[in-house]
């Protein structure tokens, strides 16, 4: 008798616009033989990843809206289950889903006096706030795959050791580096609730992963212009911050191989609790195991010429 086919496991990517790291999230997946849903709040600017990878299925998702959150959740809990057996039988994805990847975010570069109230909000209503509602509304479905994972007999054909959430976290929480206040206080809140719902939701037999995420070389701070106001306090220091001088220094990894790395551990049957990929991340893993991180204080004060401002 044939063994059973595969599963194919379900994964849910948010975030997934042209060059940047859920496109190429999504697009490693579908390589892998993963049902995939890419989203984004614009769906055309995901014409290149449906170009290359027409089996991705992309929806429309805003993660600062309840509503459209809501359709994305009704939209894949229909998919899944659209023609499927009981058990999924026929090596199509079951009806619960397998993987949601948290990784739509912005970043806004600009000194914390110069930050306007409405620009801090938004950082952290999308990569806080937006991962933490999204889960909890995908939390019916993945609970779903929870199930039918505890029902299947055969692990092997069954799709690996339960479902799993996924958060794209950030180096920044060990580097702090300036002028990225908000979005660094976001990514360590994002670490913070991992730690949290892994806690919660292993009972259930939900798993949750932090991807802790290095220089992937990605569209994020083209999507976050900076222009210091007439009378900044760091006005002295207007070319290297609107320059971006602290990015020359990064060690940029490319959005493939970062997604190569990720996927590669998020479809283990017990992939590890935080991954660190991307440029220098082996460097703050190292500085946050030896809890050295207070120690780049003076480096960043120095290498961002911060003792030239006086008031």
């Amino acid at each position: 008798m044939p063994p059973p086919p595969q599963k194919k496991r379900s994964v849910l990517i948010t975030g997934c616009s042209e060059g940047g790291i859920g496109a190429a999230l999504a697009a490693e997946f579908d390589r892998r033989g993963c049902r995939v849903f890419a989203t984004a709040r614009d769906v055309t600017r995901m014409a290149a990843l449906a170009r290359a990878h027409p089996d991705i299925r992309l929806l429309a998702l805003d993660v600062t809206s309840d509503a459209s959150i809501a359709a994305a959740v009704a939209a894949v809990g229909a998919e899944l289950t659209k023609g499927e057996g009981e058990d999924g039988g026929d090596g199509a994805a079951g009806p619960g889903l397998d993987i949601l990847v948290n990784n739509a975010g912005v970043n806004h570069v600009m000194p914390f006096a110069d930050c306007a109230a409405a620009d801090l909000r938004r950082v952290v209503e999308t990569n806080l706030i937006g991962a933490l509602v999204v889960t909890h509304a995908f939390l019916p479905l993945l609970l779903l795959a929870a199930e039918n994972n505890k029902n299947t007999s055969n692990k092997e054909s069954g799709g690996g050791g339960g479902p799993v959430v996924a958060s794209v976290g950030s180096v920044n929480e060990v580097f702090h580096p300036p002028y990225q206040a908000a979005y660094n206080a976001s990514k360590a809140a994002v670490h913070a609730a991992a730690r949290s719902l892994r806690v919660e939701l292993a009972p259930l037999g939900v798993r949750l992963v932090t991807l802790v995420t290095g220089s992937v070389r990605s569209r994020l701070f083209d999507n976050a212009p900076t222009r210091l106001p007439e009378g900044s306090l760091y006005g002295a220091l207007r070319e290297p911050i609107e320059g971006r001088a602290f990015l020359k220094n990064a060690r940029w990894v490319e959005p493939e191989a970062y997604a190569r790395r990720a996927v590669g551990e998020l479809l283990r049957d017990r992939p590890r609790r935080s991954v660190w990929a991307g440029g220098l991340a082996t460097v703050a893993w190292v500085l946050s195991w030896l809890g050295w991180e207070g120690m780049l204080d003076w480096v960043m004060i120095k290498g961002n010429h911060l003792d030239k401002i006086k008031i």
